[in-house]
């Protein structure tokens, strides 16, 4: 469950600084990455090189998440029931 966690908060932290960045370029792509699809998207497309670090640090929440669910519905991957 820990690890799932860690997961869903490094990719809310660094969508958070897109957010943040897509505001600080202009109000209106502030508030399409919040409220309209694919957005967030096309904003990092837009902006490529200020957005890519971001981006990429977004990315390692994936496999963090998947290994997190797989923990959770198959505790002994990990050899967690002491069988």
């Amino acid at each position: 469950m820990t690890i799932l966690l860690a997961g869903v908060l490094i990719s809310f932290i660094y969508s958070l600084k897109i957010i943040i960045m897509a505001f600080s370029a202009s109000l209106l792509w502030g508030l399409g990455c919040i409220f309209i699809p694919f957005c967030m998207l096309i904003f990092i497309i837009c902006y490529w090189n200020d957005t890519k670090k971001v981006f990429f640090k977004t990315l390692i929440s994936i496999p963090v998440i998947f290994i997190g669910m797989e923990v959770m519905t198959n505790p002994s991957w990990l050899n967690l029931t002491g069988n």
